[in-house]
């Protein structure tokens, strides 16, 4: 895996991740910090009422899944059951998750990778007559 990494000037370039690995000071050395990676999630319907909020932006200091962005997120807000109820079965199937107006279904699912600037959409199943 690889990150973005920003020098003095505010140039860019990327640099191998190794997890588990502090490398903060080798970063140092060359004059570079990790850059925050940012990602929108946005709530719908009854999620939104239940987290408290219409969106939030959320950093992550790597590009990370979209499991394990949402799983951090609805521990925080309170509203990791309404989500992903059973943790063995993965997230509910009557939540509609899209990464950029995309369904996770046709892309990679919970692993999708998000990256700097995604949007996040969680939409609970929805009725009316």
């Amino acid at each position: 895996m690889r990150l973005r990494a920003c020098g003095p000037a505010g140039d860019t370039q990327s640099v191998q991740y190794v997890p588990g690995k502090d490398q903060s000071q080798h970063l140092s050395r060359h004059g570079l910090r990790i850059s925050e990676v940012k990602v929108e999630i946005r709530y719908f319907g009854g999620l939104r009422e239940k987290a408290g909020a219409k969106s939030e932006t959320e950093e992550i200091t790597k590009e990370e899944s979209v499991g394990e962005v949402l799983e951090r997120i609805s521990r925080r807000r309170g509203i990791y059951e309404k989500i992903f109820g059973n943790p063995l079965e993965g997230i509910k199937p009557t939540i509609m998750v899209l990464v950029n107006g995309r369904n996770i279904t046709f892309l990679k699912q919970m692993d999708t990778i998000l990256r700097d600037g995604d949007s996040v959409s969680l939409i609970p199943p929805v009725g009316g007559g």
